[in-house]
């Protein structure tokens, strides 16, 4: 039994082993992962289905806010427990198929929120996956809607956002308040030269985290307070990726 957690930090959830429901606490709930946390984050619906028909079953996941819908693929094999037995992909972007950052002014405001499996609704062989959007934006793009069809042609035919230029996200880090250490993610669209670092309010530099050239992909790094010799408080991280930057707060509490 799979459930999604909704926020703040879009946590896929697991119960194993349980035969009684009624015997469930919350000790039995573990983490499987932390889908990739895009603009306001969230998760919604989820449906378990086969969605390119490879015999792998799929957790598909409306991202609200995230403007994105996840198909959570197990890979066939291991134990089904483990994160690494699964392969996490984005299905649609509504933010890249419209050309809009989440940080851009103005920019949409998704909320996909209400998505079922369709099966093959038109037989052509590809299955089709339909979801509610029940907060538009005409205003600003004439094209949203609050409906939306994504067909999945074959198990090579899952999007990745990440070949697109607002691919770029520093994710919130975890956990947090922390004590002394917390995981910073961020996901680079295309291959960059990046800088992580940390600062106070005052704008010192603290450490830099990372300093050299990236590839395109997924990538988190751990910071840990007790090497620097800091006192509780909000400090600061900044991603830059090129042309991309963005800062986020942080609070260690000792």
């Amino acid at each position: 039994m799979y459930i999604a957690g909704t926020e703040p930090d879009n946590t896929i959830f697991i119960v194993t082993n349980v035969t009684d429901v009624a015997n469930l606490t919350a000790s039995d709930f573990k983490v499987l992962t932390r889908l990739p946390k895009n603009a306001g984050g969230k998760l919604r619906t989820m449906q378990i289905f086969d969605t390119d028909k490879d015999g792998k079953m799929s957790l598909m996941i409306a991202g609200e806010t995230n403007g994105q819908i996840f198909d959570v693929e197990y890979k066939g094999s291991g134990n089904p427990a483990l994160a690494e037995n699964w392969d996490v992909n984005i299905a649609f972007d509504i933010f890249q198929h419209s050309g809009f950052s989440p940080t851009a002014s103005p920019t949409i405001s998704p909320r996909l929120f209400y998505g079922s499996p369709a099966n093959d609704m038109d037989g052509d062989g590809k299955n089709e996956y339909i979801v509610a959007n029940y907060r538009t934006s005409f205003s600003v793009w004439a094209g949203d809607g609050y409906l939306w069809m994504i067909e999945l042609k074959t198990a090579t035919d899952v999007d990745n956002v990440t070949a697109s230029p607002e691919g770029f996200i520093l994710e919130q880090n975890y956990p947090n308040p922390f004590n002394p250490s917390t995981v910073i993610s961020y996901r680079l669209s295309v291959n960059s030269y990046v800088t992580l670092k940390v600062y106070d309010l005052l704008g010192r530099e603290i450490a830099t985290l990372v300093n050299e050239p990236k590839q395109a992909g997924e990538f988190e790094i751990e910071f840990d307070a007790s090497k620097y010799g800091l006192s509780s408080g909000v400090y600061l991280y900044q991603l830059t990726a090129g042309s991309f930057s963005s800062t986020k707060k942080f609070v260690f509490l000792q």
